[in-house]
């Protein structure tokens, strides 16, 4: 997730921001630098990761870590574990992502792991909320997933950032149409992305981070 700023969602006031997939904090900074005064609740099932978000925020009183997976059920799952952190997940990779992360370079293997987590639902957490919310969910193509689990909160929510893939980058998971239903069921618009689209090398896109806003901030479908 990159390039946050801009006016328009710097109007909205944000005050408090999920940040799910939160890794070692890398998004929940750029939250921390845009909205100074909001709380963050970020979530984060790799225990190394998790450490690393806490460290960097440990003198942030309105920071709060959870070591959790999100998902639509409470219970302990397997979580496959990558070489390359950020292509962990709930899911197992294709071999198309497996082939990106080599020839892209962003790790020279694309093994994983099998390790045990625990997982809970957004709405179970009982998050104390303010009137400005922010959801991002960067989970690895288990996005639909965190919305089912999360409807009653991510309704509140003003604006969600989501990452949506356009090609299956993990077995069975939801592409970037299915969560354009999930979203719309729920009330949100999609509202364009934020200048970060990957591509393969044959051109084709793969995923971007995709802004969704809440329906009731539009009039006639124009944001005022």
């Amino acid at each position: 997730m990159c390039k946050l700023h801009m006016k328009w969602i710097d109007d909205l006031g944000i005050d408090t921001v999920i940040d799910i997939g939160a890794n070692i904090g890398q998004s929940a900074s750029e939250f921390r630098q845009q909205f100074p005064n909001a709380h963050i609740y970020s979530f984060e099932p790799l225990l190394v990761q998790y450490n690393i978000l806490c460290e960097a925020f440990k003198y942030d009183n309105k920071f709060v870590a959870y070591n959790l997976a999100l998902s639509d059920k409470e219970e302990y799952i397997v979580f496959n574990s990558a070489d390359f952190p950020d292509a962990s997940s709930i899911l197992s990779m294709s071999e198309l992502l497996k082939e990106y992360i080599v020839k892209a370079g962003f790790f020279p293997s694309a093994e994983t792991k099998e390790i045990i987590v625990r997982a809970a639902t957004l709405d179970s957490m009982n998050l104390v909320l303010g009137h400005s919310l922010l959801v991002k969910i960067d989970v690895q193509g288990a996005d639909d997933k965190v919305i089912r689990g999360g409807e009653e909160t991510i309704k509140k929510a003003k604006i969600c950032l989501i990452e949506t893939e356009f090609q299956p980058l993990y077995e069975g998971q939801a592409l970037f149409f299915d969560i354009l239903v999930q979203m719309k069921a729920l009330g949100f618009t999609y509202f364009g992305d934020r200048d970060r689209i990957f591509y393969n090398a044959n051109g084709t896109p793969l995923w971007q981070d995709s802004i969704f806003i809440n329906n009731n901030l539009l009039k006639n479908g124009i944001y005022a």
